[in-house]
């Protein structure tokens, strides 16, 4: 929800391409809601088959994952700015083939971090990043890979920090020997 008391979300397929869509729902005066698509994925180098949340920051900026597409084909880190005639969509990152961010993205409250997982990569069963911003650009960081097949990353869970300052996640599995 942004300051104005709009709601986001996005829907895994649809849209123009049938790629996915950002929407917005805009309270009506008197009840109720109107929907606008502020972006439609699937086009020459964007993500495709968004699944997951979406943060907002202060200047109104949203961000989000897709699960697949991208340069890379393996799924990006996008982020739509809102312009006086629409929304402008920037890819952050684009993740290698197969990774699949699987959750949302979520702010680090030190710094200017998101935080997410993916379904593959890393050691193979998915990983935990960090995407930070750098003044060349966002730069991606793997902080912890699922490597075994009892302890893996499908999981449609997002990751959450406490008061101090402690990530916590789930994954899909054992996870006796993870740490």
């Amino acid at each position: 929800m942004d300051s104005s008391g709009n709601l986001y979300g996005t829907t895994f397929v649809g849209g123009t391409n049938n790629a996915g869509i950002v929407f917005q729902l805009s309270p009506k005066a008197g009840g109720g809601w109107t929907e606008t698509v502020i972006h439609n994925f699937g086009n020459s180098g964007d993500g495709s088959l968004p699944t997951t949340n979406l943060v907002v920051d202060a200047s109104g900026n949203l961000y989000g994952t897709t699960g697949s597409g991208g340069t890379k084909s393996g799924g990006t880190v996008f982020q739509l700015i809102p312009r006086s005639k629409g929304w402008t969509e920037t890819i952050l990152y684009n993740f290698p083939t197969d990774f699949q961010p699987i959750t949302g993205l979520m702010w680090r409250r030190v710094g200017l971090n998101l935080y997410g997982v993916t379904k593959n990569g890393g050691e193979r069963f998915g990983n935990v990043f960090r995407l930070w911003h750098h003044p060349t650009g966002w730069v991606e960081r793997n902080l912890h890979s699922f490597d075994h097949v009892n302890c893996n990353s499908q999981t449609g869970g997002d990751l959450v920090e406490d008061q101090n300052l402690t990530i916590y996640g789930a994954s899909n599995g054992g996870c006796a020997n993870e740490t």
